[in-house]
Order: structure tokens, then C-alpha cells, then sequence
């Protein structure tokens, strides 16, 4: 008895044009299609959301998950960066053709070595010179980006005149962040949390008006594990209002109206020269929408971990003085 074949369609024929590609898997006699993801520069959280089952058969409200430490798996956009100083005749021609360069870089961790506790933080006198010779550059603008308040950020830079941008951005000296609904939330999320998380060795909360921040650098595991059961608790009720960010060895809460870092870097490059090559530099979770969002710039990851957004990296701040030093030299 013959077998008969089943014909190929056209949807599942290869295309001619384009030999051992186009082909398309049938499923049901539709094409599988892929779903679109965010868009270019959007912000996709560090944490998930998940709806668990409830008693009865029915399904509880999606809460959000703060996971214990970030997830190891790829993330979107992420990739293997090269280190900036093999790559630099490359970088050396861009920063010489730029008419002008938007440099934006991170505080903590990345102009100065991170601490346990955060107000041990200073920039050293030889980074503050060198911060305030770039000030003076003629071609170069150039922002500290943090998400300190822009008060402790100015008091940890030492007045070296550079543009200060603080709660990830939305901080400055003519703008407040656009945070209205939130602000309500955020301060029933503080009373709550303070009741919840006294106690806890190693865990602290930092109050910053507009964000909530809950440091656990130091503190043993079955303590990270309850306050993040507490702060998943909290903020349950308050999701329409607040979202939790993930940072290193830190939780952040920040009302939805306060978007992510890469759409405040987004605006502040709109306000110089069109020309502009923007340059960003950063370690943190929270800088990886910054290097999506400047995606055709010069984008650098402070660290270690080489899967990022970014297209270099270097392995600490005493290496970004060195970038810094020679992005001087570059354009002189």
C-alpha cells in the first residue's frame, strides 16, 4: 500500500530567493507569528507580575515579584559588550568627528567605588578636577545621573559645577519629578514598610520624598528573604500606583508616573545640539534602559558581569577616570 504525501504549501515551502531561509512552520494552517515586543528604549521592569490561584478555583490579582537576586538568563537586547579600551580606534574616531558630546554617567559604582552604607560616598579631589575640566570643555555636556536625591548628589560631587540629575533623572534644579497619584501610595508604602522591616538586621529603608529605597548589602539570607515577602505584600494594594525597580542590593519603589531612566536620558539629550554624540556610562540594573535608549551611541557597563545592553564595558570606576581622561584628550 503507497503512502501518500501530504503537498507542501506555500506556506511551509522555502523561499527561492533566499536558499534554507523564509521557510515557515504550519501550525493549524496559520503561520506562527511572533508576538511584538516593547518598543526600542521602552522599559521593561526588573520584576515580573503573576497571578496565583486562589481558594475556590478563582485567580487573585497579579501582584509583583521581587525576585531574591536578578535573573541570569539573557535579557532583551542584552549581549556580550567588548571592552572599550580593545575596541578604542574605533570609539577614538567617533568622539574626534563628534561636533559635540552628551556625556551622561552614573554616581555609585560608576565615578566612585560603591560602600556598604551610602552616605560614606565622596568623589575623590582628583575626579572632582577632572570633572570640572570636562565642565569647562567646550564641546561637551555632561550629567551626573543618579538615583540619589539631587541635594545628596550635590553634596557628594563637591559643587564641581556639572548638571546634576537625581531620582533617575527626574530630579533638577528646574524640574520636579512627575509624581501626583503615586505620592499618596508611596507614603502608605513607607508606613507600612517601617513597621514591617523593623527588625531586620542589615536591611534598611532610605525615604527620598519622591522613591522608596530598601538596602540589604550585608544582611544574611533569611532576612533578605522576609523583607522581600514584605515589600511584596505592601506593594500588592498599591500596584496601580507604585512599581518596585530592582538595583544592586536594593529595592526601589517609584510611583508609575516616574518612567525609566533611559526616557529622562531621552530628554535630556533632546535639550542640547542635535549633533550630538551621546556617550553613557553606567553599572547598575537601572542604566540598562539608558543603554537602550542610546543604542546608536558609545554605551558602557561598569563591571564585571559582560551581558548587558551595552555595547563595551570596563571593569571599575578607576577605568572609567581613565575613559574619562582620554575622551579629554580626544576632543582638545
Amino acid at each position: 500500500m503507497r503512502t501518500l504525501r501530504r503537498p507542501r504549501s506555500a506556506e511551509t515551502m522555502p523561499d527561492a530567493g533566499r536558499p534554507g531561509r523564509g521557510r515557515l512552520q504550519a501550525i493549524s494552517g496559520r503561520r506562527k507569528l511572533r508576538r511584538p515586543g516593547p518598543a526600542a528604549g521602552e522599559y521593561r521592569e526588573a520584576t515580573s507580575v503573576r497571578a496565583e490561584p486562589a481558594r475556590g478555583g478563582g485567580r487573585r490579582d497579579a501582584r509583583p515579584v521581587l525576585p531574591l537576586r536578578p535573573d541570569s538568563g539573557r535579557k532583551r537586547g542584552q549581549h556580550t559588550a567588548r571592552y572599550l579600551f580593545k575596541d578604542w580606534p574605533g570609539v577614538s574616531r567617533r568622539l574626534r568627528a563628534a561636533p559635540c558630546v552628551a556625556l551622561f554617567t552614573d554616581f555609585d559604582g560608576t565615578l566612585v567605588p560603591i560602600q556598604p552604607r551610602a552616605n560614606r560616598v565622596r568623589l575623590p579631589q582628583a575626579g572632582r578636577r577632572l570633572l570640572a575640566r570636562l565642565v569647562r570643555h567646550p564641546r561637551i555636556r555632561l550629567w551626573i545621573v543618579s538615583a540619589r536625591k539631587l541635594a545628596d548628589l550635590r553634596r557628594r560631587t563637591g559643587g564641581v559645577g556639572v548638571r546634576l540629575a537625581g531620582l533617575h533623572g527626574w530630579e533638577r534644579e528646574d524640574a520636579r519629578p512627575p509624581a501626583v497619584a503615586g505620592r499618596e501610595a508611596l507614603r502608605q508604602a513607607a508606613k507600612r514598610l517601617r513597621e514591617r522591616l523593623r527588625g531586620l538586621r542589615g536591611i534598611w529603608m532610605e525615604d527620598k520624598e519622591w522613591t522608596l529605597a530598601i538596602h540589604y548589602r550585608g544582611a544574611g539570607e533569611a532576612a533578605v528573604r522576609r523583607a522581600r515577602a514584605a515589600l511584596r505584600e505592601v506593594l500588592r494594594p498599591l500596584a496601580p500606583a507604585l512599581r518596585p525597580m530592582l538595583g544592586k542590593k536594593v529595592w526601589e519603589v517609584i510611583p508609575r508616573e516616574m518612567e525609566s531612566r533611559g526616557k529622562a536620558v531621552r530628554n535630556l539629550l533632546a535639550e542640547g545640539s542635535p549633533d550630538s554624540l551621546p556617550v553613557y556610562i553606567g553599572d547598575d540594573f537601572s542604566d540598562e534602559s539608558a543603554f537602550r535608549a542610546l543604542r546608536w551611541g558609545i554605551t558602557v557597563h561598569v563591571g564585571t558581569n559582560r551581558m548587558t545592553c551595552a555595547r563595551y564595558y570596563l571593569r571599575s570606576p578607576q577605568e572609567v577616570m581613565i575613559f574619562l581622561e582620554r575622551i579629554e584628550r580626544e576632543i582638545s
